[in-house]
């Protein structure tokens, strides 16, 4: 799933997510820079995660770097919390993991 947050008509964000049994693999969230610093990732992660309770997924998880310290406070800020590695993936050195809460109606 591919959700992109759009303005003016031109793409200025996006979250990517691929769905394993009942979790969910975070794979990108991504603001252009004239767009970061305005929350606009924190909301395509809040958005991401909608699309996943919608369709019962229990855990969302990600894997990245460390050098990436914006993403990685992001993830930190939204309750996502490092785990161990759950692949093997070489470039990458942190590893989260959010239990999804079902949405109350």
């Amino acid at each position: 799933m591919l959700l992109v947050a759009v303005e003016s008509e031109r793409p200025v964000g996006c979250a990517g997510v691929r769905f394993l049994g009942s979790v969910a693999e975070l794979t990108k969230v991504f603001t252009v820079p004239s767009h970061r610093g305005r929350g606009l990732g924190s909301q395509l992660l809040r958005a991401a995660e909608q699309v996943c309770r919608q369709r019962s997924m229990s855990t969302v998880r990600l894997d990245t770097r460390a050098a990436l310290a914006e993403a990685c406070a992001m993830y930190e800020r939204n309750g996502y919390e490092r785990v161990k590695p759950f692949n093997d993936e070489r470039y990458s050195d942190r590893w989260y993991s959010k239990t999804l809460v079902a949405s109350v109606r």
